[in-house]
């Protein structure tokens, strides 16, 4: 009997015709795009989700045209294509890709037929619940209620400190002046020359955490790291107290045995359905949402990081090009900062003495998208840290506009905290973990000789602010480290401390490569800039 005239056979004919790899297509993609969905928690009936869906559906028919016309060689790279960039969506094990290329080289007529059963089976088992969006709750496990004050440790991603702001082209003077308003009004100590001694933040933490000590290496570029064993987590379980973590899912610190509850939330995806996005035309939220779910794909990733870093090179070589970059204004990750206060918020209400809640927002981390109510930006103003996503101005000014959200962010939790069970009773300390790097050249060991004492600054100086429970007023513009601020502090129990008890050391910093590895220890730049 012809294999053509069996079940099998004519399926596997039906898969390989236009409409047949239109309809797969669709399929493959529409369903990694809703497993996306389910898994950022998205509403599924928004305006964002609605429109990704048609432009699937055109790009399916699209790509069935090509098929159609194109020759068998061509057909056999699209499917090959089409199951890199599905499978892409779902794992990065390169075992997966392995197994895609066994099984095209053995059954390459049916591959589009395996294909259509795996994405209706994923399809068809995915649980509905998670399509509508449900709040997620904070563990409440506490073992004993202490006495010690309320401790709220912020970690704000990337805040430049003061003193770096002096560093920016932008009159920077009305924007320090009220920020430094803000914190001298609500009693903290303010240590505006404060600095990170690395500027990525997988390097920078664990110095932090560990009270300066610098022996601790990375797993690499873009690689996540668990930072829950350190010698402040240890101090405070010393000291009785419990831990609760807020954190993203880039750096684990809940892995200690103090910490008693943990939410982790994503560090880039979709734009949260808590953010108004009334500002962004039809095409922008359907961008807002379509970009995160490709960049999943390492194709797409390796275009858009191609395309970037290839303008970026050609910007450090004198050539004047500012456009939309697809990482820095696509990847949205400062959205799920500001959603990070938003849960830190509700939490707070519950806080108890002998507790710490110990929160690392991503915010304000770029892109800088927000004006200084915490309102999102139309498109057109977005920008990121580097010289593609806009003038130095451009970007300088965006950063202060998003300070200035994230200071409202911590007026918000104050308020909270004064009506809170720890009213009477309570510590925040708040801290960058490195400055805002809008540079004109990165200041990596490959470019350093290039990079300008701006540069240098702005990547380095950070926040550090401490409100003690019984206050005191301080502000010092020299430059301490921030693991000698914090380890200072906590190891005089958290009371205020004087200057002579910081360590007397000078300001180095470590310039890393490309792949984050230190490569030298060199001296800080002078803030040489006076108001």
């Amino acid at each position: 009997m012809n294999n053509e005239n069996t079940l099998v056979g004519k399926l596997t004919k039906f898969c390989n015709s236009v409409y047949g790899a239109a309809i797969i297509g669709f399929l493959v993609i529409f369903t990694a795009f809703i497993n996306f969905i389910q898994f950022n928690q998205y509403p599924f009936f928004s305006m964002g989700i609605l429109l990704n869906i048609l432009v699937i559906v055109a790009l399916s028919f699209c790509m069935a045209l090509v098929y159609k016309f194109a020759p068998q060689s061509i057909k056999n790279f699209l499917i090959f294509l089409l199951g890199m960039f599905g499978l892409g969506l779902y794992s990065q094990s390169i075992w997966g890709y392995v197994l895609l290329l066994v099984l095209y080289i053995i059954v390459k007529n049916r591959l589009l037929g395996i294909y259509a059963v795996l994405s209706l089976v994923i399809l068809v088992t995915s649980p509905v619940k998670y399509l509508f969006v449900q709040d997620a709750e904070i563990p409440l496990t506490e073992k004993r209620v202490g006495t010690q004050p309320f401790i709220l440790h912020l970690v704000m991603d990337e805040h430049i400190g003061l003193k770096g702001l002096d560093s920016y082209i932008v009159d920077v003077k009305d924007a320090k002046t009220e920020i430094r308003d803000f914190y001298n009004k609500n009693g903290f100590n303010l240590y505006e020359g404060a600095y990170s001694k690395q500027s990525i933040t997988v390097n920078s933490m664990p110095i932090i955490l560990n009270f300066g000590d610098e022996t601790f290496k990375n797993n690499g570029f873009m690689q996540e790291v668990s930072l829950g064993d350190n010698k402040y987590f240890n101090l405070l379980e010393e000291k009785g107290y419990e831990i609760k973590i807020f954190q993203s899912d880039f750096i684990d610190y809940c892995k200690h045995s103090s910490v008693i509850a943990c939410e982790t939330t994503l560090r880039s995806g979709p734009m949260p359905a808590d953010i108004d996005q009334e500002n962004l035309t039809i095409f922008e939220k359907t961008w807002v949402v379509g970009y995160p779910f490709v960049a999943n794909s390492p194709l797409i990733r390796m275009l858009f990081f191609g395309l970037d870093n290839t303008v970026i090179l050609l910007n450090e070589f004198g050539m004047d090009i500012d456009v939309v970059m697809a990482v820095g204004r696509g990847q949205l990750i400062s959205p799920y900062g500001l959603s990070t206060f938003n849960q830190l918020n509700k939490a707070i209400e519950h806080a108890k003495p002998g507790q710490v809640y110990f929160t690392h927002a991503i915010f304000p981390h770029s892109p800088y998208i927000f004006d200084k109510n915490c309102k999102l930006k139309k498109y057109a103003n977005w920008a990121g840290q580097l010289r593609p996503t806009g003038t130095r101005e451009h970007r300088e000014e965006a950063n202060i506009d998003q300070n200035f959200c994230a200071t409202l962010q911590v007026e918000k939790i104050l308020d909270t905290l004064n009506q809170s069970a720890v009213k009477d009773n309570y510590i925040v300390i708040i801290h960058g973990d490195h400055g805002s790097r809008i540079t004109e050249v990165i200041p990596e060991i490959e470019r350093i000789e290039h990079a300008s004492n701006d540069d240098i600054i702005k990547s380095f100086s950070t926040m550090f602010a401490v409100k003690y429970a019984r206050p005191i007023k301080l502000n010092n513009e020299n430059a301490y480290s921030v693991d000698n601020l914090l380890g200072t502090i906590a190891n005089n129990n958290f009371l205020p401390i004087e200057i002579d008890q910081l360590k007397d050391e000078p300001p180095m910093i470590f310039i890393n490569d490309a792949e984050w590895q230190p490569q030298l220890k060199r001296p800080l730049p002078i803030y040489n800039k006076s108001e």
